[in-house]
Order: C-alpha cells, then structure tokens, then sequence
C-alpha cells in the first residue's frame, strides 16, 4: 500500500514520530511548509487562535500530490483541542482526491483528543479516519514506541 506521511511540528516531535511511522510503513515523507512564525509566547497564542477559530494559515506547495497514494497519514500537535492549523490549510487546498486518512497527534494534556480531531479531520477529507494515535509530548521512548506500533498495524 502506497502511503504517503505528511507533518507539521515546531518542536520537531511530530518529525520524529513521523518519521518512524514512514520507516515502518515504508512511505514517502512531506512537511508542509508553514509560512508563520509559531516560536515563542506570540506564536504560542496565534497556533491557538488559529485552531480554534479554523483559520487557514500561509503554507507553501506541496512536492508530492496525495492523490497518487493508497492512504495518506497526518502527524502533527494538538493546538486548542483539534490538529494543528496547517493541517487545515494543507487538507483544505490539497487533499480533494484522497483516498484513505489517518491521523497521529501529540498532546500537552493528558486526555486523549480523538474526538474533536479526528472528527474536523473527516469533515475536512470527507474519509473516515481509518487510524487515530496520541501520545503525550512528554511520553517515554517505550510507550511512543507502543503507541507508534500499534497505530501502524491498523495501516498495514
């Protein structure tokens, strides 16, 4: 199954994590481009406002058409309880011919967001979520490992 890991991160946790599930799935990798300034306290409340308010921020072109992939799997933080905003840009300007989604988040808080985000996302994609995983941003290499490995046996 061809899949195709598409991310986006400031802490470059979600880098990490999507690149192994790409190492697992054997998939091709994209980070989108986000245009804005997301460091520091005043990049902290705009990824909030963002989010919470579904706005559409800057990002550039994608290199890869998901399109042209079986299954296409989102990796990126939790902002104001759904997935971060250049999500939204990227699924809202490029995702009209995909086939399959799922959805690999980080979270600052302790409760599972599966619901509001996976829930924005199937609007968005108009899919289901085929796979939803989460992992606290403060997890342990073990229980991201488990959690990463669980997530990819729903893919397979």
């Amino acid at each position: 199954m061809k899949t195709l890991v598409v991310y986006t991160t400031i802490s470059g946790k979600s880098k990490a994590i999507a690149e192994k599930i790409s190492a697992i799935l054997q998939a091709d990798v994209e980070k989108i481009d986000d245009k804005r300034n997301r460091k520091g306290i005043f990049g902290f409340i705009r990824s909030g406002y963002e989010a919470k308010t579904k706005k559409l921020p800057p990002i550039g072109v994608p290199k890869k058409k998901t399109s042209a992939y079986d299954q296409v799997v989102f990796v990126c933080p939790i902002w104001a309880g759904t997935f971060a905003s250049p999500v939204r840009t990227y699924c809202t300007n490029y995702c009209q011919k995909m086939k399959s989604v799922a959805l690999f988040v980080t979270r600052g808080a302790k409760e599972n967001p599966f619901a509001g985000a996976s829930a924005d996302l199937e609007t968005l994609t108009g899919k289901k979520v085929k796979a939803f995983g989460s992992i606290s941003a403060s997890a342990d290499e073990q229980s991201l490992t488990k959690e990463i490995t669980e997530f990819t046996q729903k893919l397979v």
